[in-house]
C-alpha cells in the first residue's frame, strides 16, 4: 500500500512541476489517472463513482495515506475513499463551504453533497467536524444535520474532537486565503500557517486514518493564470507534502 496516492481527474497536476519533482523523491506513490472518465465534474452519476471504485480497489487504494484528490468539483471522491473505513470514526473537514446541500437534480453524488451523503450512508460517522466555512453559508440547513459540528473560528480544535475515535481528515485549499493560493472556488480568510498547525496537532495527538486534499485552479483557470499564480500554488502543495510527511 502507498502512503501517498494521485488521483489526476482534470490534468491539473500535470501544470505543478515542483511538486511532481517532490513527490518523485519519494518511492511511495500511487498514481491515478481518471482524466477520461465522463460524469465526474461536479457531479458523479452512479456509473462513473462504480468506475472509480474499481479503479481504487484495483489499485489497492482505500483511505489509508494521503490522497490528493485534484480540484474542488472532486471533493465527493473523500466518500468514495472513506467507504471502506470499518470501524467508528470522526471526519475532520477543513473548507470554505459546508458541502452539506442537496444537488439540484435529484439523488447524486456531488462536490457540494458528499459531506451530508457519507453521513446518511456510511454508519460508522461519528461526528463530522467543520472548520473554516463561510459564517453566512452556516444556515439551518447545516446545523439541523445530526452529526454535523461547526467549529467555532479560534476555537481549539484539540479541544473539540475527543482522541478516543480515529479521525479522517479532508481538506478543500479553498479554506484559504486567496493571498495564500488560488482554487477554483470563492475562498475563505485561513493562513496557511494555521492549516498547518492543524494538520500536525491531529496526526500527533490523534490517531488519524487517512487524509485528502483537494482545491487545485480548473483546467481554464491555468490556462489563463500568470507564473507568480501556478508557483504559489505549486509550492502550497509542496509545503502540505512536507507538512504531511509525519503521517
Amino acid at each position: 500500500m502507498k502512503k501517498y496516492t494521485v488521483i489526476n481527474m482534470s490534468g491539473a497536476y500535470n501544470r505543478l512541476g515542483g511538486f511532481i519533482s517532490e513527490l518523485n523523491k519519494r518511492e511511495d506513490v500511487a498514481w491515478i489517472n481518471c482524466e477520461s472518465l465522463s460524469g465526474t465534474e461536479c457531479y458523479c452519476d452512479s456509473d462513473s463513482a462504480d468506475r472509480i471504485r474499481e479503479i481504487l480497489a484495483c489499485n489497492g487504494i482505500d483511505y489509508h495515506g494521503v490522497h490528493f484528490i485534484d480540484n474542488g468539483n472532486y471533493h465527493y471522491l473523500s466518500k468514495l475513499l472513506t467507504e471502506s473505513i470499518d470501524k467508528p470514526f470522526n471526519l475532520f473537514v477543513a473548507d470554505n463551504h459546508p458541502d452539506t446541500k442537496s444537488p439540484l437534480f435529484g439523488p447524486i453524488l456531488s462536490c457540494g453533497s458528499w459531506v451530508k451523503d457519507l453521513i446518511e450512508e456510511n454508519e460508522n460517522v461519528n461526528n463530522v467536524y467543520l472548520s473554516g466555512v463561510n459564517p453566512q453559508l452556516i444556515t439551518d440547513e447545516v446545523t439541523c444535520i445530526d452529526k454535523v459540528v461547526v467549529l467555532d473560528s479560534g476555537v481549539n480544535i484539540m479541544d473539540v474532537i475527543p482522541d478516543d475515535i480515529p479521525i479522517y481528515i479532508s481538506i478543500d485549499k479553498d479554506v484559504l486565503d486567496i493571498d495564500e493560493c488560488i482554487t477554483n472556488w470563492d475562498q475563505g480568510n485561513m493562513s496557511f500557517n494555521a492549516l498547518t498547525e492543524i494538520i500536525r496537532n491531529l496526526i500527533s495527538h490523534r490517531n488519524v486514518l487517512g487524509i485528502d486534499i483537494c482545491g487545485e485552479m480548473d483546467s481554464t483557470m491555468y490556462d489563463k493564470a500568470d507564473t507568480n499564480s501556478i508557483l504559489k500554488n505549486d509550492n502550497v502543495n509542496i509545503e502540505l507534502l512536507n507538512a504531511l510527511d509525519s503521517f
